[in-house]
């Protein structure tokens, strides 16, 4: 009869074995996971250069600026919604310039209440895209069953993180809890040669 210490190696040999025959399959599955996620990037990249109407992601720290003047405006086509950007500009511009006649511009006709008016021209707003797509039948905005609130097709979806700045732009305050919030959402439309606002909304979960 072999010595009870010959018998040990061999009988932690299953318990040795399962965490290396995991790693194997791990490191088999591995370029086959990688491979999935490049096709996943490719086909997204695919379907962003097939609508190039949506507009891009904003990065981290990217903003677009809307005040009261020039130097705190970042947009050069205020008044001009040929884009669906320049539409969400003359959106924000409406509220914080108390410009009706913008909103009537981008029949903006289901708004929320004004935003609050800045208290100077070192005030302003700034807001940064965190998606555009094409609506879908469970988005919010897609519960009306009749009138302009009903998605259609051609529609756009963008999603903005937007935030309060004052002082300087050298050395800008900004509001900083805005992160955990969820995005505002516009539904825009084309409408001939401009883009329109039919729907504004921000959900509450």
């Amino acid at each position: 009869m072999a010595p009870l210490r010959s018998l040990l190696p061999l009988a932690a040999l299953p318990v040795i074995a399962l965490p290396v025959i995991a790693l194997l399959a791990a490191v088999a599955a591995a370029p086959a996971q990688a491979t999935d996620a490049r096709a996943a990037d490719a086909r997204t990249a695919d379907a962003r250069a097939a609508d190039d109407t949506l507009p891009p992601v904003d990065p981290p720290g990217v903003w677009h600026r809307i005040g009261l003047t020039a130097e705190t405006t970042t947009s050069t086509c205020i008044g001009n919604p040929v884009t669906p950007l320049c539409a969400l500009d003359t959106w924000y511009a409406c509220f914080l310039r108390d410009q009706p006649e913008l909103c009537r511009l981008i029949e903006a006709g289901v708004v929320p209440p004004p935003l609050p008016q800045p208290r100077s021209v070192n005030e302003w707003r700034e807001y940064r895209v965190v998606y555009a797509r094409r609506p879908s039948a469970l988005d919010p905005v897609d519960r009306s069953t009749e009138g302009p609130l009903k998605a259609q097709p051609g529609d756009i979806l963008i999603g903005v993180m937007a935030r309060v700045c004052y002082d300087s732009l050298q050395a800008p305050r900004c509001q900083t809890n805005i992160e955990n919030d969820p995005p505002g959402v516009f539904m825009l439309r084309r409408q001939g040669d401009i883009w329109t606002n039919p729907y504004y909304f921000r959900p509450r979960f």
